[in-house]
């Protein structure tokens, strides 16, 4: 993982957002800002997971 931004697809929407250098998340999703995430990218680099305060974590993985 490199760099300071993401884009997430949901629901056949576009999701971006920014990584901070501390690894928190700031998205928008369909209109709705969301905050408070913090990013964990895995050992191998292949996965990354958003634990959010408001619910489950999401977790991302290379095609």
């Amino acid at each position: 993982m490199s760099g300071s931004s993401l884009s997430v697809g949901y629901q056949g929407k576009s999701c971006p957002g920014t990584i901070s250098a501390s690894m928190a998340v700031t998205m928008t999703c369909q209109g709705e800002p969301l905050s408070g995430g913090h990013a964990v990218v895995s050992g191998d680099g292949q996965s990354l997971t958003v634990n959010w305060p408001q619910g489950k974590p999401d977790r991302y993985v290379r095609p």
